[in-house]
């Protein structure tokens, strides 16, 4: 992923472990996966008081969409662009340095 400016490294003070997790492919291929676990970063963020919106409300929104894009984000949430203020919370490590 660093070869393909994926990732970048990094020096942020927030950081995760990440942990390989051995999973199936659509055709029962056994294949690695990166899982990073977040959930110690609640407790150093900004709450985010805004409730959450009712879903009925949007479904008009749809009503003339000729396309519609769904973002698999099992497999690639890491092809998401973070804005920049977010990039310093979602960092982990590994031996070779923190990313």
């Amino acid at each position: 992923m660093l070869k393909n400016k994926i990732i970048k490294l990094s020096t942020s003070s927030y950081t995760f472990n990440i942990v390989i997790v051995k999973k199936k492919d659509e055709i029962g291929k056994r294949i690695d996966k990166m899982c990073i676990n977040f959930i110690s970063l609640n407790e150093v963020i900004e709450k985010n008081s805004r409730p959450i919106p009712i879903i009925k409300k949007y479904f008009s929104l749809f009503y003339k969409v000729k396309w519609l894009i769904v973002l698999d984000l099992a497999s690639v949430y890491w092809q998401i662009l973070l804005i920049k203020r977010s990039q310093k919370y979602i960092i982990f490590f590994i031996t070779y340095g923190l990313f």
